[in-house]
């Protein structure tokens, strides 16, 4: 029996497989998750319906299961330098940092957000029920300390 809040036993196996540096995307019900993976990537679609669950609902499950070092958040070309967040980037923000609070974040416009769910190194992507505009993120793996 697990103590853990997160259960999905698909999603527990592939967490357990990440190393140190892994990628793990997590995007909203928009993204072309398809088309946007190296082809040996495992999708894990938990979009039930409209808005469950939501992005920054999986990411507090993730966070506090694996250790966390950085995210990227996607956002709109004219909005990369304006540093403005989003509401939906506020509530992954704080999902991340309540279990990981020395995780770095950056943003960036959403083809080099392509270009990173496509790298070498993802090792899982989630596909939300998630309906805000750029309400996806990619996380990195970090790693435990030692004992």
């Amino acid at each position: 029996m697990l103590r853990t809040e997160l259960t999905h036993p698909g999603v527990l196996e592939l967490l357990a497989q990440c190393g140190h540096g892994d990628s793990i995307a997590i995007v909203d019900s928009n993204y072309p998750a398809q088309a946007r993976r190296s082809r040996n990537v495992p999708i894990i679609s938990l979009n039930i319906t409209h808005n469950v669950p939501t992005t920054p609902m999986i990411v507090d499950l993730i966070s506090q299961t694996i250790p966390l070092e950085n995210y990227v958040l996607p956002l709109p070309p004219e909005e990369v330098s304006s540093r403005i967040p989003r509401e939906v980037h506020e509530e992954i923000r704080g999902a991340v940092t309540l279990h990981n609070p020395l995780a770095k974040t950056a943003t960036v416009a959403p083809a080099d957000f392509y270009e990173l769910t496509t790298a070498p190194g993802l090792a899982l992507m989630i596909v939300a029920g998630e309906r805000r505009h750029y309400g996806s993120v990619l996380l990195t793996v970090g790693y435990l300390p030692e004992l």
